[in-house]
């Protein structure tokens, strides 16, 4: 008996000296598997309504997910021991089967298919330290009615990440990029479509991009308590395939962030700094603050309350860094510099069954009671966005096959401001759903494994739109439409009607084909078809979009 009480002893007392606290990154794939699981009925302690989550909260739900493997299919289990062997220092800090270039290097040892891959780790009792590398070459191609470029880029990148006595998490990525094939307008292309040139000014100029992730993050022993001061991608809503209130369509932010977590109940706060613009010209001073409170009634269903506000022209105001209160109530007292845009609205997920996900939005960019569902001008102050969605494992009786559907619809002027100061966005892109206001969407989306390191993601799209402006002979706005995320002046011109103006259909195919022969390094094939009629002039439009990337990370 003493022994066995002994080792129970032992494994909790090193399970919990490496347990690390710096997080993992949204884009990591092991979020989409973890919320497959969810669905299925295995996580039922994990949400993915705010990422990210640390690295030892990901260890727990793969500990748990490994009790019950034999009920998976067998491409889920290899896919669960490829998280397994990745998180394996985070689960018992076991380093067994890693790889270190300052080990006894063998040329041989880079390209083994069950070591995970270092350039450099340490640990001890204290202090744990692991350095990562990335090297990707791009080719992207686009070509159609609307242009017909291409260009080849590539980059490298440096991570350093660790825990330090438990409780205070780093993290740095940088990286670095450079065009070495196409011209400048080629440049102005490829960043319209991604987030990340766009955010670097001088790649238009100078071909070269770069930027950096980092923070320092303190969290208690229990996670009851994290602060985390920093750079780094967050994603919240309960969206299956695009989010409404913060997603992955623009590149992360500074932000402080305080998270608080005791049972079934989560909360978080955050004040950050994003880039603004109107009309072209650059803001000195943009923020963004959000608060997002989550309640788990049960395994089947989880309810979750998001509250924000862009502020301009503000460097910052102690008003909004109460992380407990109401933000629409203390804007009203911040006495802010510039305008100010405030958003709420509710989410909630429902399990019926194991396999089914149901979720339903509700975002409310701006309410004016006085004036709800009346037909005035003054009833444009009233602007909302919806989206219900499902999401189905082992979908149509295929085993393995995940199927989603989700129907979007965002109200003319929503996430853009009458000022041009405070739009929803950060480098000109939307913080929330990539769809442009004054819109709806039906997305539909299958994601296959065909092994656990092949898989194909198919995401098709159908858009409606309403768009344009009207000027006057001497070039004064008579008339918006609400299309626009980045112009939203004139919002009280002309009763405001979803889909007026310029009516505009896209029919958007997207085709991701990932392949993993060696653990970490991969090859991502991107192909895109876009179709898009302009109703309004009788216009038809087709384009096509390659991506290939060729990368290692290790």
């Amino acid at each position: 008996m003493k022994k066995i009480i002994f080792l129970i002893s032992f494994l909790i007392f090193n399970i919990a000296m490496f347990v690390q606290v710096e997080l993992v990154p949204p884009a990591n794939p092991v979020y989409s598997f973890l919320n497959k699981m969810q669905i299925a009925g295995f996580a039922n302690d994990y949400s993915n309504s705010n990422l990210p989550l640390s690295r030892g909260k990901v260890a727990e739900l793969l500990i748990d997910l490994k009790k019950s493997s034999q009920k998976l299919s067998s491409v889920d289990q290899k896919i669960l021991k490829d998280f397994l062997l990745e998180f394996s220092f985070d689960i018992s800090g076991d380093l067994s089967n890693s790889f270190s270039f300052t080990d006894d290097f063998s040329f041989k040892r880079i390209f083994e298919n069950d070591t995970q891959k270092y350039l450099y780790y340490f640990n001890d009792e204290n202090v744990s330290l692991f350095v990562d590398g990335t090297a990707n070459y791009h080719f992207r191609k686009f070509s159609g009615d609307n242009f017909d470029n291409s260009l080849q880029l590539i980059d490298a990148g440096l991570r350093l990440r660790g825990t330090l006595f438990g409780s205070v998490g780093y993290y740095i990525k940088l990286y670095s990029g450079q065009q070495i094939s196409g011209q400048r307008d080629d440049r102005i292309i490829a960043a319209a479509d991604d987030s990340r040139l766009a955010s670097t000014p001088k790649f238009i100029s100078e071909k070269y991009y770069n930027s950096y992730e980092g923070y320092l993050r303190y969290q208690t022993e229990t996670n009851w308590l994290a602060l985390t001061i920093g750079r780094e991608a967050v994603e919240i809503g309960t969206g299956y395939i695009d989010r409404m209130f913060l997603s992955n369509n623009a590149v992360p932010y500074d932000f402080l962030k305080l998270d608080l977590n005791y049972k079934a109940i989560s909360y978080s706060f955050s004040y950050g700094n994003i880039r603004g613009d109107s009309l072209g010209r650059p803001l000195q001073n943009k923020n963004i603050v959000n608060h997002r409170l989550d309640v788990r009634f049960s395994d089947k269903v989880k309810v979750g309350f998001f509250e924000g506000i862009i502020t301009s022209e503000d460097a910052f105001n102690f008003a909004y860094l109460n992380p407990i209160s109401f933000l629409t109530s203390a804007d009203f007292t911040a006495e802010a510099g510039g305008e100010t845009n405030s958003t709420l609205g509710f989410d909630i997920e429902l399990l019926p069954i194991n396999n089914v996900g149901l979720q339903g939005t509700i975002f409310i960019d701006d309410i004016d009671f006085r004036d709800l569902g009346g037909e005035t001008v003054k009833s444009n102050d009233n602007k909302f966005g919806y989206q219900f969605g499902a999401f189905w494992t082992n979908s149509f009786f295929i085993q393995n096959l995940d199927f989603k559907f989700e129907y979007t619809r965002l109200d003319p002027f929503v996430y853009s401001h009458r000022t041009n100061k405070s739009t929803y966005s950060h480098y000109g892109f939307s913080l929330g759903h990539a769809l442009p206001p004054n819109s709806d969407e039906i997305a539909v989306n299958l994601f296959y494994p065909i092994t656990h390191r092949i898989n194909v993601n198919l995401l098709y799209q159908f858009q409606r739109s309403g768009e344009g402006f009207e000027f006057d002979e001497e070039g004064n706005l008579i008339a918006n439409y609400g299309g626009s995320l980045l112009r939203g002046d004139g919002d009280f011109l002309i009763i405001s009607k979803f889909l007026n103006g310029e009516r505009v259909n896209r029919n958007l195919f997207t085709l991701d084909i990932f392949i993993e022969p060696i653990n970490q390094y991969y090859i991502k094939f991107t192909y895109k078809r876009n179709m898009i009629n302009r109703i309004y002039d009788g216009v038809k439009l087709n384009n096509d979009i390659f991506y290939l990337t060729v990368g290692v990370d290790f």
